[in-house]
């Protein structure tokens, strides 16, 4: 619901601008890991069975590398929550609760053999993804695929690493939260408009979203540590990494770069409703007038 009412989410879809693609391939990235955090890989029937989601994670980080880089940064935060999850689960066996194994089986048996899959899953699959969405190119080119794709990557990386003019509606990465600089698309009068009219369309959060968002993200990381909720780490690690790194870039940026972190502060702010509804804080009439508004 609140993602079906954010603004920018409304401009950047009827546009269909790239970001609202990228931002797809996200959340089905951190879906799967998130499905492969929370389960227990050892205690699946099939050692097989478990991977399935590290499977569809891979190839939903391929497809999202191949429409933008700014998917390629996700694969710091899968890295992160795989290893925690392997942590958790070695942890398990040093406990004592798995009985099927010592921590020696469990290295052999289960780690060693889900690290090789997932050099398959997110380097081998996501690079054949990758190179294929290139094919199209050869159609007006008389390169070959492996070059058409390293020329491009020459010249993206050059074109962002040395882009040096600004922008009027560029902004920096500090605004975006707090929507201090929205982008315009167009502004201007169109031939199908009655005379005397003119129309505009601008790309910004919904405040409700974004500020409350922004205001959930210490209140969902305390009950998170009071309620030793672990499944949560994928919403703060998700908003980490699409948002942090921006901290870095230093060419002009725009709001619109903030868009795949968006999800992530909504996690936020369904979670803080949902223990505050649970502990009696508020009421669900006052979720209802929230989400009215």
């Amino acid at each position: 619901f609140l993602m079906m009412f954010d603004f920018m989410r409304l401009a950047q879809t009827r546009l269909a601008t790239i970001d609202s693609y990228s931002a797809f391939f996200i959340i089905c990235m951190y879906y799967f890991m998130y499905d492969y955090f929370t389960q227990k890989s050892y205690e699946k029937k099939s050692f097989l069975k478990s991977l399935v989601p590290l499977l569809l994670c891979g190839i939903m980080f391929g497809l999202g590398a191949a429409t933008k880089w700014v998917c390629i940064y996700t694969g710091v935060g899968l890295a992160f929550l795989f290893f925690m999850a392997k942590y958790l689960e070695f942890n398990d066996v040093l406990q004592g609760r798995v009985i099927k194994h010592t921590k020696a089986t469990w290295f052999v048996e289960n780690m060693l053999p889900t690290c090789c899959a997932c050099v398959i899953f997110f380097i081998a699959i996501p690079l054949i993804i990758y190179t294929l969405s290139y094919v199209p190119y050869m159609a007006s080119s008389d390169k070959s695929l492996f070059d058409i794709v390293v020329d491009n990557q020459e010249y993206m990386y050059n074109y962002h690493s040395g882009l040096t003019s600004d922008h009027p509606y560029g902004s920096p990465w500090y605004t975006w939260p707090i929507m201090g600089r929205p982008i315009y698309y167009y502004s201007g009068s169109a031939a199908n408009l009655p005379a005397g009219m003119a129309t505009s369309i601008v790309s910004l959060g919904n405040p409700l979203v974004w500020w409350t968002g922004l205001a959930c993200i210490f209140p969902a990381g305390f009950y998170a540590w009071k309620k030793r909720d672990k499944g949560m780490m994928m919403a703060f690690v998700g908003f980490a990494v699409q948002f942090l790194p921006w901290v870095l870039v230093t060419r002009v940026c725009f709001i619109y770069h903030y868009f795949t972190a968006v999800p992530f502060i909504i996690f936020m702010i369904v979670y803080v409703i949902k223990n505050l509804v649970e502990d009696g804080i508020i009421s669900k009439k006052v979720m209802w007038i929230y989400l009215a508004l």
